[in-house]
């Protein structure tokens, strides 16, 4: 599995380096202690060969994300919105152009061909899956080629991918990096207000439309892994970096915005049908999910929600 920055870097400090400082941070995943000793650390002026390391690799990171480049595939320059890209999720009387919106990975229109791009179609395309019915308009019925990845079909997962790595890296390098230049923090906020709280542009706190099957249904509960596991502790860890920044940066519009979507994003995953079943479910899915609820339950200061996440991890027959 693939780490994130942040482990990369914050996973560097040596087990059993003592903390230094107390931190009034509220980070979950991020141990606000080792975050004051690393950044105290780096502060110096002879630094050991592995935080040397640690340090270019994140001010190189951070310097190359300052012009906000795609990343991924399709991805293009920041700063990114959902519904920037790809196709508007199915008009259901409910959903709009700032719902979140994947297809699942695996299947295609009934009137695709097997992309040249791939060099296994004669062993595994059929092209025959649709029994000769094929509407020509929309696709349907769209056909599952499994081992073929249609990379339209995940736009917005790949967008929101590329949003928190490049919101992650910049973040943790004005807050650890000695220089704290402000244009990291500044650049960090206007990827994340632009994605989740701007008026004009932000996402709808809610995942209805991830992984729909076109003509069959609009979403599954089981496309929640995507934000559950790509955000996890991050998002919230992220913003907490951020709220210490001065009031020009980190803003009470930025604040009550923000404050405002994490509340909703919280209700969701607590109140509605995909949220529950997600959270019934077994293995990584629930695993991610509550991992993420109690850190967002945390952050939004939810005291009652992050106790009940914590008692709702006990499973039958433990300790």
């Amino acid at each position: 599995m693939k780490m994130s920055f942040s482990t990369l870097v914050l996973g560097s400090l040596p087990a059993g380096m003592a903390s230094t400082q107390t931190t009034t941070l509220n980070t979950v995943g991020w141990n606000p202690d080792t975050l004051q000793d690393i950044r105290n650390l780096l502060a110096g002026d002879s630094l050991p060969e592995w935080a040397q390391g640690a340090k270019d690799m994140l001010s190189s990171e951070a310097a190359s994300r300052m012009s906000l480049p795609g990343r991924r595939e399709g991805v293009g320059t920041g700063p990114w919105t959902v519904g920037g890209q790809g196709p508007d999720p199915p008009a259901d009387g409910t959903s709009t152009s700032h719902d979140y919106h994947t297809v699942s990975g695996y299947y295609w229109p009934c009137y695709a061909t097997c992309p040249s791009k791939f060099t296994h179609c004669a062993q595994g395309w059929d092209q025959d899956l649709h029994d000769g019915e094929c509407d020509a308009a929309s696709g349907i019925p769209w056909i599952k080629h499994d081992g073929f990845l249609r990379d339209e079909n995940l736009e917005d997962l790949y967008t929101m991918i590329n949003m928190m790595d490049t919101a992650e890296v910049l973040a943790l390098a004005w807050w650890l990096l000695p220089e704290h230049d402000v244009t990291y923090a500044q650049t960090a906020v206007e990827v994340l207000g632009a994605w989740f709280w701007d008026e004009s542009t932000g996402m709808e706190p809610r995942l209805e439309y991830g992984g729909a099957q076109p003509g069959i249904y609009n979403g599954t509960a089981g496309a929640s892994i995507a934000f559950s596991y790509r955000l996890g502790t991050r998002l919230s860890d992220t913003m907490e970096l951020l709220k210490t920044a001065d009031a020009d940066v980190w803003t009470a519009a930025d604040a009550a915005g923000w404050a405002d979507w994490s509340g909703r994003w919280v209700e969701w995953m607590t109140t509605s049908e995909f949220g529950r079943i997600e959270l019934g479910a077994v293995g990584n899915h629930a695993t991610f999910l509550y991992s993420h609820k109690l850190a967002m339950a945390k952050a939004t200061g939810d005291d009652a929600l992050v106790l009940d996440v914590v008692a709702g991890l006990r499973t039958p027959g433990g300790g």
